[in-house]
């Protein structure tokens, strides 16, 4: 689902990724208090699944299917540069909004114009809204009946909310894996405690996460590129 947002890249003047695994054996580069593996509980922690008519028109309904969904990273240039000057390596920790999304496969899928987003890391915690179509979405009108809706009603609402995914909870960065677990979503299934990892690349002010197809599914990737907004 997804879950996505508006284009936006700030590019840095090339950008070159180092080492994950040397910069993390540095003790610059883990996100997360104590550098340890926090389990609480994540659109892409665990699947958000949507479906009908809809998954066709999100891409994060389009990943979830596959076991894919919605995070991350470190070491680049601009971590070399600041360690240069004795300050901090670049840190996922901030603001961040989707500006890409590829998915590959069967059915591959590429966003290049997203639709509102916010993904927030900080201190072990995340945080992320997105709307996950291509599209902005259409509002409903208000049920004329709100204790009797009818199927049409149901339909619309239905339709307006798909599109949409909305997770919080914890997040351990380490050895290029970000692990995320997610304590409330949108979806009750990615509520059930199992941690959500993809891989995770961090260069300047671009963060790429990049999820793959579960065991036994069709091959899959899904590459999300978010844009430092703070």
């Amino acid at each position: 689902m997804v879950a996505g947002t508006e284009a936006g890249h700030l590019a840095a003047a090339a950008p070159t990724v180092i080492d994950l695994t040397r910069v993390i054996k540095q003790g610059s580069a883990v996100d997360g208090r104590g550098g340890g593996r926090l389990r609480r509980t994540s659109p892409y922690a665990a699947p958000e699944a949507t479906g009908g008519k809809t998954m066709s028109k999100s891409y994060l309904a389009a990943a979830l299917t596959a076991g894919v969904l919605l995070s991350v990273a470190t070491g680049a240039a601009a971590a070399e540069a600041a360690g240069a000057k004795g300050g901090k390596a670049a840190s996922i920790e901030g603001v961040w909004k989707v500006s890409n999304v590829v998915i590959t496969g069967a059915n591959p899928i590429t966003v290049t114009s997203p639709q509102p987003s916010l993904y927030i890391f900080d201190r072990g915690y995340f945080a992320l809204v997105q709307v996950t179509g291509d599209k902005p979405r259409t509002a409903t009108p208000a049920f004329k009946d709100p204790a009797k809706p009818t199927d049409a009603e149901k339909l619309a609402r239905y339709e307006e909310y798909a599109p949409f995914g909305a997770q919080a909870g914890t997040y351990v960065l380490k050895g290029g894996k970000l692990t995320r677990t997610a304590t409330v979503a949108k979806a009750q299934v990615a509520m059930s405690g199992t941690p959500y990892d993809v891989d995770a690349t961090l260069s300047a002010n671009t963060l790429v996460l990049t999820g793959h197809a579960a065991a036994g599914q069709p091959a899959r990737e899904t590459k999300i590129t978010l844009t430092r907004v703070k």
